[in-house]
């Protein structure tokens, strides 16, 4: 199953190697086909090889090891997926296959080898060139990079929607739910935080899976923050040296205090949240507000846990 937080992770990892691309209005000439609403454009036409399908196969070239990335990867696909594929090559400097159907355009192949793709046709459709790409790839070890059926792929393309959401946050929160607390902090281990003042930090080291909060709260504070950007147990990074210190969402710090660190500062805090598209708020009125009534009474504490 794919979460937000491996969405989260994706965008972290391939920040320095795609476009934030613009969010924009689309606005009818003729016939407004949304009277009601409003209608957006994310135009991924100028991302990397010219569409989202670079985000997944950057994450995915990126979850590779050393090793995966020497030995290879390849895949199939005559159209976005291949050439993303091929950029995410060109990025690890490593050996990159492409199989086409005989039917696929001779544009198509050149667009790939421009990207310094190996471009293999075989079979007359999609499915037979990737039936002999799944083949090789198990034969000679590479690394098959399928265009959907892969996690990191699809994480890859989830931060187009996270992207959206932090350029246009349209939405009504009517609700909070109650449930779901967390906190995101900044821990240090308890040696160090024992001699430490965090008044006079003027340049940090921290490792995070949150890159761009971390980035605002100690800018905010005329401080300078070297961002180590990790996935898994953020918590492990003092330990190895990684960063002395670090920035993790947390629930009641267990985590934390078993691997020896301790809360320095609060950076902010969330819960659970029902949200609710504006436009839709006002064409789906009757619908939404009898939803908000129906969690709102199951949220609200019964006469037995009042005080």
């Amino acid at each position: 199953m794919i979460t937000v937080e491996n969405v989260r992770a994706a965008a972290a990892r391939i920040a320095p190697h795609v476009r934030r691309t613009p969010l924009v209005s689309a606005r009818a000439l003729k016939d407004n086909p949304y009277p009601d609403g409003q209608l957006l454009l994310k135009l991924e036409c100028l991302q990397a090889t010219g569409s989202f399908k670079a985000r997944g196969a950057t994450n995915k070239l990126l979850s590779l090891t050393a090793e995966e990335v020497r030995r290879g990867i390849i895949t199939a696909s005559g159209g976005n997926h291949g050439l993303a594929t091929a950029y995410a090559g060109w990025l690890g400097k490593t050996k990159t296959t492409v199989y086409l159907p005989e039917s696929a355009s001779p544009e198509k192949a050149k667009k790939l080898a421009d990207w310094g793709a190996r471009v293999v046709f075989k079979g007359s459709v999609w499915d037979e060139a990737n039936r002999e790409a799944m083949a090789v790839a198990e034969r000679e070890g590479l690394t098959y990079f399928h265009p959907f059926a892969d996690p990191m792929v699809i994480a890859g393309q989830g931060t187009t929607a996270l992207e959206i959401l932090e350029q246009e946050p349209d939405v009504y929160e009517p609700l909070d739910l109650g449930f779901g607390v967390c906190r995101l902090v900044v821990a240090e281990p308890r040696e160090l935080w024992e001699r430490d003042d965090p008044a006079r930090w003027s340049w940090v080291r921290v490792a995070t899976k949150y890159p761009r909060l971390t980035e605002q709260y100690f800018s905010a504070r005329g401080v300078q923050v070297e961002i180590v950007r990790l996935d898994g147990s953020i918590e492990l990074a003092p330990l190895v040296g990684l960063a002395e210190r670090i920035v993790d969402l947390v629930q009641s710090g267990e985590t934390l205090r078993a691997n020896g660190l301790v809360e320095v500062a609060e950076i902010t805090r969330s819960t659970a949240r029902l949200i609710v598209n504006r436009a839709a708020m006002k064409t789906e009125y009757a619908a939404i507000s009898e939803l908000i009534g129906a969690l709102r009474r199951r949220s609200a504490p019964t006469s037995a846990t009042r005080t």
